[in-house]
């Protein structure tokens, strides 16, 4: 068997290794990985962590690096381990079979790009602002995945879990409706993120806190396939002292939804 690369279709160059039929990964460690029983025999980790998700080759450009990944990716001995190299993670990265890896976070895909590049570039500002949304969240719930939902209080009526448009969501029918309940931070101002899809053009999502009018969003009338992102504030009032807010989502009267993760976040974040 020999070391081979899997190219993403929409990105040639994201990739993933195999040796022969066997998907490698790289064991990324348990830094703030908490973790949480939500099911019988099942634990998933309570919190998402910035990783560095690229490649870059040294001496080389990226096609070049991939062309020859039976010299850039080498089995160490007998056992099913690969190191890297001609790369800048040469020393921390080490490739073992994806089905071995469950008690520690992996990275499967990679992007291979070319120092001083555009594509890095871009990398970086994406992981620069992901890390000041980390910074500034509070509490979040990923939407639609009942692991993380039951940890949230999941409530509703009239609703239903699934992906549209490849990321996870939940709708609700008219008349239907669905709440969760995510930490604060009582005697300040805070933000609550929400993720719509603008398929869902012209209609209104009520949005309540602990049972009080927060918003009242609606989308524009003009359908795109694309997720927007939207921000309220959550007055001091309205968090009245508390800990912990229940946040209501009631359609108005045709079907819509939310996606992505809903978070709570400290009202000094700036996009």
């Amino acid at each position: 068997m020999n070391v081979f690369v899997s190219r993403l279709p929409d990105n040639p160059n994201a990739v993933g290794f195999q040796y022969g039929p066997v998907v490698l990964s790289a064991a990324l460690g348990t830094e703030d990985l908490n973790q949480a029983q939500t099911g019988i025999m099942v634990k998933v980790p309570t919190r998402r962590m910035l990783i560095k998700d690229f490649l870059i080759p040294t001496g080389m450009l990226p096609d070049q690096w991939l062309e020859g990944i039976d010299r850039h990716l080498v089995k160490e001995g007998s056992e099913l381990v690969f190191k890297l190299r001609n790369t800048d993670e040469d020393d921390r990265l080490i490739f073992t079979p994806h089905f071995k890896q469950h008690e520690e976070r992996y990275g499967i895909y990679w992007n291979i790009v070319e120092s001083d590049s555009k594509e890095l570039k871009r990398h970086l500002e994406q992981a620069s602002m992901e890390q000041l949304v980390k910074e500034a969240t509070i509490d979040s719930v990923q939407v639609g995945n009942d692991q993380y939902e039951l940890q949230h209080a999941v409530k509703g009526e009239g609703t239903v879990s699934g992906a549209w448009e490849g990321q996870n969501g939940r709708n609700a029918n008219p008349g239907g409706w669905f709440s969760y309940e995510l930490k604060v931070i009582p005697g300040m101002e805070n933000l609550l993120q929400v993720t719509y899809l603008s398929i869902h053009n012209d209609r209104v999502m009520h949005i309540y806190a602990n049972g009080e009018l927060l918003t009242s969003e609606r989308s524009a009338p003009v359908s795109r396939r694309e997720f927007v992102t939207k921000y309220y504030s959550i007055p001091e009032a309205m968090i009245n002292g508390r800990d912990q807010v229940e946040f209501k989502f009631v359609p108005e009267d045709k079907r819509n939804g939310i996606y992505g993760v809903l978070r709570t976040m400290r009202s000094d974040y700036k996009e």
